[in-house]
């Protein structure tokens, strides 16, 4: 077995935490925590933005279905 001297070397060599943190997983675990923390006052924000989006694509959708 491999010391801890070794691993971290190795690790660093490797570049183990930049390649953590371009990974998929390590994204949607932060997007998670960084919903978790959220106060009550950014979640109606985020919920306002979404509605916000949500309709400027239905204004679309209803654009190119009347234009149809």
């Amino acid at each position: 077995a491999a010391g801890t001297g070794a691993v971290k070397k190795l690790w660093e060599k490797n570049e183990i935490d930049s390649k953590w943190a371009e990974s998929s997983w390590s994204k949607k675990r932060e997007q998670q925590d960084r919903r978790r923390n959220l106060s009550d006052f950014e979640r109606f924000k985020v919920m306002r933005l979404k509605k916000q989006a949500r309709y400027e694509t239905l204004k679309a959708q209803a654009k190119v279905k009347a234009s149809a």
